[in-house]
């Protein structure tokens, strides 16, 4: 009888050990298969965007790390890097084309080129 005590209790613990190692397999192929965001998320939505505009306001996110942000249309917005934020100006235009990451500001006096994707620094996420 103590023997097959014995051995209900090692099924017990290889069905358990086998359920744990199943689960973590699940979690490890979820993690590959399920689409996930990557660090430059952002960049991919931003290259969505077609915007041509007059920025409205320049705001900074203190809840969310002092980003800076300009407003444009009175209710759109976008990231910008803090080395631009003096660059920008309210009322400027502001033009980005579908498919790009180039933002184009102009005003009366001059034309100012900006490109997300030749910066060192990576966006934190909105």
């Amino acid at each position: 009888m103590k023997y097959a005590g014995k051995v209900k209790k090692m099924k017990k613990n290889n069905r358990d050990l086998f359920m744990i190692v199943f689960i973590i397999l699940i979690m490890i192929i979820y993690k590959f298969i399920s689409p996930s965001k990557s660090e430059n998320s952002y960049l991919d939505q931003l290259r969505k965007k077609d915007i041509k505009s007059t920025i409205y306001k320049k705001t900074i996110d203190f809840e969310n790390h002092g980003i800076p942000y300009i407003i444009y249309n009175k209710k759109d917005s976008i990231i910008i890097y803090r080395e631009w934020e003096n660059k920008i100006q309210v009322n400027d235009s502001i033009i980005k084309p579908k498919g790009s990451l180039k933002l184009i500001i102009k005003n009366l006096n001059n034309v100012k080129r900006f490109d997300y994707e030749n910066q060192d620094l990576k966006l934190p996420n909105p």
